[in-house]
């Protein structure tokens, strides 16, 4: 997805593509549901308290306008959930799907308002987590993607709409 490679040839960097994000979105929102639902049940009071320590680190970085520094922790935020979800099957699959996301997001990103309302609502799903309530752990990840999936759609010149 982030790379084609061409043998003989190299390796390309692949363009950004709407079209496949809103493919990536679909299949994240099962996957990302059953991370969160699942971790929620699943992670030990020391995973809790990792994942707490990240969300209280991600909220200084939003304070500071700091887009870098939030997708790092973001990242390490998801592997932290995926983790303590133990699936490994899914956490495998979101992996990849949350690179694809994050580069289409960091791409296309224009405001602070963008990356204020993305944390939140990944924050939203952390919070739920450390809590121990799957049924919110799942409905803030549901929320999250019908964002995200917003989020391409503003991109597109107004005739068009690849989404499936």
């Amino acid at each position: 997805y982030l790379v084609q490679i061409m043998p003989r040839r190299g390796v390309v960097v692949t363009p950004v593509d709407v079209g496949l994000q809103f493919q990536v979105l679909e299949t994240r929102g099962e996957v990302d549901r059953l991370i969160a639902r699942s971790a929620a049940q699943r992670a030990t009071a020391a995973e809790r308290e990792a994942i707490a320590a990240l969300a209280k680190a991600i909220e200084e970085t939003v304070a500071h306008s700091d887009v870098r520094a939030f997708l790092r922790l973001d990242a390490q935020r998801s592997r932290c959930v995926a983790y303590s979800a133990r699936n490994s099957v899914a956490a495998g699959i979101a992996t990849t799907l949350h690179s694809v996301s994050r580069r289409f997001w960091f791409c296309h990103l224009h405001e602070d308002r963008q990356l204020i309302d993305t944390a939140r609502l990944h924050l939203t799903v952390a919070k739920a987590v450390v809590l121990g309530d799957a049924e919110a752990a799942g409905k803030a990840s549901d929320e999250l993607i019908d964002y995200m999936l917003a989020f391409p759609k503003a991109t597109l010149p107004a005739a068009s709409n690849p989404e499936p």
